[in-house]
């Protein structure tokens, strides 16, 4: 009897699929409006990164990451604008890019998932 209880609780709850609509868990649905810059130069800063894109539109974030060996950013980065018309107007010159003396590369950051499957399959997204 008491197992019976048990599963006819656990049947009476909604199911996560039933409770978060299909859209919320469809990384395809949206688009976050970043992009990735690289070719940075060792002496080029969080700071100037943010100084230099917001041009394009309000930066909401810019990522940097560190080699653990000698605490030097690693030459590329993530910037990520407020809306996506940012994005489309970088993207629009990005061969055109220069920051401190320095030709930067930009192109739209792709998430994980799209990155893991282009590895796995060998195809485009």
């Amino acid at each position: 009897m008491f197992l019976s209880k048990a599963l006819l609780r656990h049947s009476a709850r909604p199911s996560v699929s039933n409770r978060i609509p299909k859209s919320a868990t469809d990384s395809r649905d949206f688009v976050i409006p970043r992009i990735w810059v690289g070719n940075i130069k060792w002496t080029t800063g969080k700071a100037q990164l943010t100084e230099y894109f917001n041009r394009f539109g309000a930066v909401r974030d810019v990522r940097m990451f560190f080699d653990n060996y000698n605490g030097l950013h690693k030459g590329f980065a993530f910037v990520t604008f407020e809306e996506i018309n940012s994005v489309s107007k970088v993207l629009e010159t990005a061969h055109d890019h220069a920051l401190d003396n320095q030709q930067i590369r930009v192109k739209l950051a792709q998430s994980q998932e799209d990155d893991l499957a282009k590895r796995k399959f060998n195809f485009d997204i």
